[in-house]
């Protein structure tokens, strides 16, 4: 049997030196099945998550006059939500943020949809500060207001404005008065000022012109003015 020439870069195997040439390495047959099994489970999630767990079906429960797409952009609802994405506490600040609604509760449909509850803030008083309307809801809040007032408590107040009077006392004062008023007041009206100016025995009116009800916000510069002035008068 003849014994084939050795081609000229032909290296024997030294097994003092294995760094000369070692034998490439090749991949198991179990490793090769399992990195094929890992790329094509990850394509499996992609796939499920853009086409099966993607949200497609949103609903809105609660909502009378703010819109369903109101809603859906303050909970934070995009085309790229997932299922598995969802954040019910990240809902519920976007909720919250806005000053109409209260977020109640969220539902999550397996495996592509979602309900959120919520409950419109209904006023049912405003009150004009300098300007400024702030409404109240039925609970207590007053989304623009940094002490809300509760319904119930601007009604007492308003009840007890009403059921005030004490206009058969106002001759029995004694003491220098001053009256500050505005005369484009709308609830204390002029003809209600000149009234209690005429009944109390010393007093000095002072009318606001274009003033309204809380002229002394409008003008405290003025209304300090006139103020101190009258009380510095009474010290001499």
């Amino acid at each position: 049997m003849s014994q084939q020439p050795l081609p000229p870069d032909f290296m024997p195997w030294d097994a003092e030196q294995p760094e000369l040439q070692k034998p490439r390495r090749r991949l198991k047959p179990g490793a090769k099945t399992a990195l094929l099994t890992l790329v094509l489970l990850c394509a499996v999630l992609v796939i499920l998550r853009e086409g099966v767990f993607k949200i497609r079906h949103i609903a809105v429960v609660g909502n009378d006059t703010i819109s369903f797409q109101e809603v859906v952009s303050a909970a934070g609802l995009d085309s790229n939500a997932s299922f598995f994405s969802l954040n019910e506490e990240k809902i519920r600040a976007g909720i919250d943020q806005n000053r109409y609604l209260v977020f109640e509760k969220m539902e999550k449909e397996f495996p592509s949809g979602v309900t959120i509850y919520v409950r419109e803030r209904k006023p049912c008083a405003n009150v004009q500060v300098m300007g400024i309307t702030y409404l109240l809801d039925a609970e207590a809040n007053d989304a623009d207001a940094a002490n809300p007032m509760p319904a119930y408590a601007y009604k007492a107040q308003c009840n007890a404005i009403l059921a005030f009077d004490e206009s058969a006392n106002l001759g029995k004062i004694q003491a220098p008065v001053l009256v500050v008023a505005g005369d484009h007041d709308l609830l204390a009206t002029v003809p209600l000022v000149m009234e209690m100016v005429n009944a109390i025995p010393n007093c000095r009116l002072h009318m606001v012109k274009d003033g309204g009800h809380v002229q002394h916000w409008e003008d405290l510069e003025g209304y300090n003015k006139v103020t101190l002035n009258f009380l510095l008068e009474q010290a001499k």
